[in-house]
């Protein structure tokens, strides 16, 4: 390391010593190099800088000093310097490191300078510690990017630095957002600028009017002013902008040296402020001028139902001033009978669980009279979206009450004796046959008619006639018991309703007293005549009788009384007289409707009849929840005895060999209307699946029938499953399986309805082209009652599933049936839980709501 001789240690003309001594006093570290680089003299700081002591200094390569992957470049600076003639003293750029003993390195600032000492170049490098200096340097940095990074998030602000000569001198990038202004277009320009003028003249700072900008500015700044208040300033498009505005002193060196303004944009807080006093005087006007009554009723637990506000509607409407309403519990003003319905509709309000609620009670005004309202609760809301009270309104419709009530009257009673009328009898002995079941008792009918009656009308006119039937009601009506009803029918006929009669004893006790009390003489158009009655009895023990079946046999008991001479009553055989009825009168009317929808033009006439329609009853995929198939169920809408479902007639129909031209009816109809919704809904028209009843299935060349049924309609037969009952099943001839296999080949499907009950096995199964099973509903209606049904209804689904067959769950009328057959394994899901049956157009609609919903009800 001692490649050159060392150069003495003081330069010419300085006394000995002087030189080495100045060295060592330096404050920097000072290394002294010979051209080649080695260091041939060092001083104390460049010691304690590097951690070297000066003898392994001196006579060591400077590049010992500089990190390794800078040190070839530093030995070819060094030797370009070195080469350099009169080289200038220069000084390294940031960035220069060197290294210390330890291996760690230190930030350093070089001065480099070319002398001569004794004779010979050398280099003085002087290196000064800059490890404060770029602390310093960094935590200033940091400083003006935590600043920058301040300004430039605050988006929603415009900060504006202003000098003490009021000229802008920093515009934030909020404030160009709010301002539109770019900071620079008005740097340099007067704060006065961004003021709208309107809002100068009203200064808010509370400065001497009439002073310049700069005097204001520097009152301000004097002032040590730090402070927010409202202001106004102007956008560049001229727009007003309402801000909070916050002004502080900008301090200096010398003292303040501007303001800092931050401003807050209020302007659409302010509006929204407006709209909402003109909203709340809206509905101030409204809440007062409105026509009805509108009322604020708390929903607090402790005054719940309290009225904290009334207008001047309602407190008319009661009667009462405006300040005697509010403070009173709804319940308060209302009919007693009326409260529970109301805290019942408040107290579901309160809960959140309903947001409006409707419903007609009486309130009661000062004078003690009722007033009948329509009232409509709404709930609003706090801001969290818990209830916090609710808006009654409500509408006086005493006047409509009135007139329902009188035309309810007039609908349902007698003109002429004030007596319940046919319908209103009618629906009393329906009522009191449903309360007789309730108590587990029986229920009556008295059919009561007045002798000779038309002789009265004929011999002493129509007056006197009608003033007997008015003495008979009179009288009728006063010695019913509390519970009974007594009405007029027809003409001369009157009806006494019994209910809660526990033997057919008590009806004979209610006749006889009836008998009697109408057993009367009386003056009619000057003549006395002696009135007497014929009446028949009918009796339900058990009350499980239908009102019409029940009048019928009470009606017919009463011609037996007249035909055995009058003045007496007779009880009905019912369950003979009605079956026959039943019988003889459906059969009648069967006939006549089969014949006009059965033959050429049976179309045109099944529809110009429309007493036979079918309902359709969805079916749904277990896996998709899509709409799958439709059960036609028939209906018959009887002229006289109303909608009648297929347990009502249908054993008329096979005791009288009427279910095959019936049967045909139902597939020409359901393919028909299958075919229709397949022209409609293309792919997505569901499946149609039609009952086939046991006289069907055994008239031959069946397939045939079905075969033309297709071809008539248009349908296709894969789009066709036809249902025959277990029993069927197993009582299928030879003959008849021809006719299935052949419906199977050509695409028609097969299903077994009610599998379960008819004990079917296997080997039933095999024979038949049987394509699916359909659980019976019992078993499903098992599931959570019953372990054995449900143990069943998995049996089923197992050997349908073992066997490949579609299997289908009927009567599914619960989410937990749905869970567990669904689990079972189950291809198609039908009950009213999922859909109930119904017209043919509900259909459609399914279809198109299907395809807008992810939501399916027959989903698994």
């Amino acid at each position: 390391m001692r490649g050159t001789d060392p150069v003495p240690g003081h330069a010419a003309g300085d006394r000995p010593g002087g030189g080495l001594e100045l060295l060592r006093a330096l404050p920097d570290a000072v290394l002294v190099c010979a051209t080649d680089g080695t260091v041939v003299q060092a001083n104390n700081e460049a010691e304690r800088l590097f951690g070297y002591a000066v003898g392994e200094l001196v006579g060591s390569p400077i590049e010992m000093l500089v990190p390794g992957e800078l040190a070839a470049a530093h030995r070819w600076h060094r030797e370009r310097y070195a080469a350099t003639e009169h080289a200038r003293p220069m000084i390294t750029g940031p960035g220069i490191e060197g290294v210390r003993k330890d291996g760690s390195r230190v930030p350093v600032e070089v001065n480099l300078a070319s002398v001569t000492i004794a004779g010979r170049p050398a280099i003085v490098a002087s290196v000064r510690d800059i490890t404060e200096a770029r602390r310093t340097t960094e935590a200033l940095r940091a400083s003006h990017e935590l600043v920058s990074g301040v300004l430039s998030a605050a988006t929603e602000q415009a900060i504006v630095a202003v000098g003490l000569d009021g000229d802008i001198e920093m515009f934030s990038r909020g404030a160009e957002r709010m301002l539109g202004w770019t900071a620079l277009e008005v740097v340099g320009r007067p704060v006065t600028a961004l003021v709208d003028q309107d809002a100068e003249a009203d200064d808010p700072w509370g400065l001497r009017e009439g002073g310049g900008l700069v005097e204001r500015i520097h009152a301000l700044a004097a002032a040590g002013v730090s402070a927010t208040r409202p202001w106004v300033l102007q956008t560049r498009r001229g727009e007003r902008r309402h801000v909070a505005t916050s002004v502080s002193v900008r301090a200096g060196a010398d003292g303040p040296s501007g303001l800092i303004l931050v401003a807050t944009d209020e302007t659409a807080r302010r509006e929204r402020e407006a709209a909402l006093a003109r909203s709340e005087e809206r509905f101030r006007r409204v809440f007062e001028d409105a026509p009805i009554g509108v009322a604020i009723v708390s929903l607090d637990p402790r005054a719940s139902s309290v009225l904290l506000r009334a207008n001047r509607t309602l407190s008319t409407m009661l009667g009462l001033e405006v300040d005697e309403v509010v403070g009173r519990r709804f319940s308060a003003l209302a009919n007693p009978e009326d409260v529970h319905p109301t805290q019942v509709a408040v107290e579901a309000l309160a809960s959140g669980s309903a947001d409006s609620e409707q419903l007609e009670l009486r309130l009661v005004h000062a004078e003690g009279r009722e007033v009948w309202v329509e009232a409509g609760f709404s709930l609003i809301r706090d801001e969290a979206g818990a209830p916090d009270y609710v808006v009654a309104m409500l509408t006086d419709v005493t006047d409509r009450k009135r007139a329902e009530a009188e035309l309810r009257r007039r609908a349902l009673h007698d003109a002429l004796t004030g007596l319940p009328n046919r319908l209103l009898v009618t629906q009393a002995l329906q009522d009191a046959l449903a309360r007789s079941r309730q108590a587990d008792t029986g229920a009556g009918v008295l059919y009561v008619d007045i002798d000779d009656f038309k002789q009265v009308n004929d011999s002493l006119g129509h007056g006197a006639g009608d003033e007997l039937l008015v003495e008979v009601a009179r009288r009728l009506e006063g010695c019913m018991r509390d519970s009974d009803v007594a009405g007029r029918f027809a003409s001369d006929e009157f009806i006494v309703v019994c209910d809660s009669v526990a033997a057919a004893e008590d009806m004979v006790a209610v006749a006889e007293r009836v008998a009697r009390t109408l057993a009367i003489r009386l003056p009619l158009a000057g003549e006395m005549v002696t009135v007497s009655t014929s009446i028949g009895i009918a009796y339900s023990p058990d009350a499980s009788a239908e009102p019409g079946s029940l009048l019928r046999q009470a009606d017919i008991a009463m011609y037996r009384a007249k035909g055995n001479g009058r003045a007496r009553f007779e009880f009905a055989d019912a369950e003979l007289q009605e079956r026959a009825t039943r019988q003889v009168e459906l059969e009648a009317d069967l006939r006549r409707l089969l014949a006009a929808v059965d033959g050429p033009g049976a179309e045109a006439a099944a529809a110009e009849v429309g007493e036979l329609v079918l309902d359709y009853q969805p079916c749904f995929a277990a896996e998709s929840g899509g709409l799958v198939a439709c059960e036609a169920l028939l209906r018959w809408r009887h002229p006289t005895r109303g909608l009648l479902g297929p347990g009502e007639f249908l054993d008329v129909a096979e005791d009288r060999a009427l279910m095959v031209p019936l049967g045909a009816w139902v597939l020409r109809t359901a393919c028909r209307r299958a075919a229709a919704w397949q022209v409609a809904l293309g792919d997505g028209a569901p499946e149609v699946w039609v009952n086939v009843s046991a006289a069907q299935l055994g008239r031959p060349r069946f397939a045939e029938q079905v075969a033309r049924t297709l071809a008539e309609t248009g349908l296709a037969p894969e789009r066709l499953w036809l249902e025959i009952t277990e029993r069927q099943a197993l009582s299928t001839a030879a003959a008849t399986l021809e006719d299935l296999d052949a419906l199977a080949a050509m695409g028609v499907r097969l299903a077994v309805d009610d599998f379960g009950t008819g004990y079917a096995g296997l080997e039933y199964l095999r024979r038949l082209p049987v394509s699916g099973l359909k659980v019976d509903a019992s078993y499903v209606a098992a599931i959570g009652k019953d372990p054995t049904g449900a143990a069943l209804a998995a049996t089923v689904v197992g050997l349908g599933r073992a066997l490949g067959l579609t299997v289908v769950a009927e009567g599914i009328e619960t989410p937990e049936q749905q869970s567990v057959v669904c689990e079972l394994g189950v291809d198609v899901l039908q009950g009213f839980l999922l859909a109930k049956p119904g017209r043919p157009e509900v259909v459609p609609q399914l279809v198109r709501a299907e395809a807008t919903s992810d939501v399916l009800p027959g989903r698994c």
